[in-house]
């Protein structure tokens, strides 16, 4: 089988997965790439990861897009990741509806809530009414974007849950050391990531044994470092700045517990991380990622914005204590479901079915 997927950059949240799929036996890979990572990624830490045997094109003209469509074989497979706002992909999504190749979709969902809510409802009713016939399929990142694809039209027969899939790393000793509770927060310093939320949240939990780093920057990180010192923790936040993305994986490691108190995040990535290094997730349910915690032994995901249930879900984590290596050992076990060769094997099953009728599969991290 032959894939092409068109993409804004060569991104860490997809290149285990489509390395593991160019490496599958009678399957070949291409990757075009609007530019091979943009400034703003760069700065938070991110570099380019490696794609094994996929062959990658950068940049290309409009000449060169046709060039790559007219020359791949008539059942080739097209995977546009998204395909608004994206220069090189609306151009993919015009050339594939004017040439009748085999494409689909993947992608998070849109805004959910408020006038971009709405008016992004409204754009996906078109959208939906001129192309969901064309798409043969959209993978969509978690059960909340299934949701909100179908929500907006997009028949259920055609979506499929899928997820980004995050590179994995070297095995880490488990540690048992006594202390405090170690959290972790990995995100950029903006209002949509709900740090304030959580620093409130403990904030009312000072009577607990606890730690807490925040890796990452952004426009809000000075009012936020000054919303930790007014809830009288300041002394027991660190506050850490960007980090490369090897050694952010290392400080999750060490912790007991992850937060992700997103108010919406499409996916919310850095929680597969933290299920692959063996520590549970605290993350809102706006968080795609909330999929990965439906078992309590995993994490659990709270109503987003509520600084009550983040309390009582933070709470109940921080009494827990330090973790077990036991504990650490079947997490990451289970996370295998949703690393690259897994996903692979998954995207397989998907094409297997949309084109030659095979069962649909089920989806491995569900």
């Amino acid at each position: 089988m032959e894939f092409i997927f068109w993409e804004n950059i060569l991104c860490h949240l997809q290149s285990s997965f489509i390395r593991e799929l160019a490496g599958s036996s009678g399957v070949k890979v291409t990757l075009v790439v609007d530019q091979a990572m943009t400034d703003d990624r760069l700065a938070q830490g991110w570099s380019v990861p490696e794609f094994g045997e996929t062959k990658i094109i950068i940049s290309p003209d409009l000449e060169q897009v046709r060039n790559i469509i007219d020359q791949s074989a008539p059942e080739a497979i097209h995977v546009l990741n998204g395909y608004r706002c994206v220069p090189l992909l609306e151009v993919v999504l015009r050339e594939m509806l004017t040439r009748n190749r085999r494409f689909g979709l993947l992608s998070e969902p849109g805004q959910l809530a408020g006038l971009k809510g709405f008016v992004g409802k409204a754009m996906y009713w078109t959208h939906c009414w001129r192309f969901w016939h064309r798409f043969d399929y959209i993978l969509a990142m978690g059960l909340s974007g299934v949701n909100w694809f179908h929500g907006r039209g997009y028949p259920s027969a055609k979506l499929y849950p899928f997820a980004y899939v995050t590179e994995s790393f070297p095995e880490m000793p488990f540690s048992e050391t006594a202390g405090p509770t170690k959290i972790v927060f990995v995100g950029q310093c903006i209002r949509r990531k709900g740090l304030d939320l959580a620093l409130r949240a403990l904030g009312e939990l000072r009577d607990l044994n606890w730690t807490l780093n925040v890796i990452g920057d952004g426009p809000l990180r000075v009012d936020l470092e000054r919303l930790s010192e007014k809830c009288a923790i300041g002394e027991r936040v660190s506050f850490l700045g960007t980090k490369p993305n090897e050694e952010v994986v290392e400080i999750i490691g060490s912790a007991d517990l992850f937060i992700l108190p997103s108010r919406s995040d499409g996916w919310g990535a850095v929680v597969n991380e933290a299920l692959m290094r063996g520590v549970p997730v605290v993350c809102s349910d706006r968080c795609g990622a909330k999929d990965l915690v439906r078992e309590e032994w995993r994490g659990q995901a709270f109503r987003a914005g509520s600084v009550p249930e983040l309390r009582a879900a933070l709470k109940a984590r921080i009494t827990h204590g330090v973790l077990q290596a036991c504990e650490r050992e079947r997490i990451r076990q289970w996370s295998q479901c949703v690393q690259g060769r897994s996903v692979a094997d998954y995207f397989l099953a998907i094409m297997r079915h949309v084109y030659l009728n095979e069962p649909r599969p089920e989806t491995p991290w569900l």
